[in-house]
């Protein structure tokens, strides 16, 4: 059987960011870089196509990235999923959820392209350059 590229999700209000995280993580993993700056539209997405990691923002408008974490908790979501932000309450929601059992870490801004490959490294256990399962 074939092997499939690595899936992920990423969620983020801000285009720039987008732009930013997928501009480094496909090629530096050669997957399948799937995103959305809809909260609502990324969910139906998740619970379709369940990725292989998903990062998110935390503030987006409506629906934050710790509401979208907790509806992935009701879901019983097994996926890695690193939440981007650079807020100190932040890490207080992801530490909950961890402990809840939701496979969630969180990448303290400010970030640069090493930190990012890094985290995702870690979650995935793999090495840049070596995506393939």
């Amino acid at each position: 059987m074939p092997a499939r590229p690595i899936k992920i999700v990423i969620v983020n209000d801000e285009p720039l960011a987008l732009e930013f995280l997928g501009g480094i993580i496909q090629p530096a993993f050669k997957c399948a870089v799937i995103t959305f700056e809809s909260v609502r539209a990324a969910l139906a997405d998740l619970l379709s196509a369940p990725p292989d990691l998903l990062i998110t923002d935390d503030k987006m408008p409506a629906i934050t990235g710790k509401l979208l974490c907790h509806a992935l908790l009701k879901e019983n979501a097994r996926y890695p999923i690193i939440v981007d932000s650079p807020l100190e309450d932040t890490q207080a929601w992801v530490k909950e959820l961890a402990v809840r059992g939701l496979n969630v870490s969180l990448l303290c801004a400010p970030r640069n392209p090493e930190s990012v490959l890094r985290a995702i490294e870690a979650v995935l256990n793999i090495n840049a350059g070596k995506s393939k399962f």
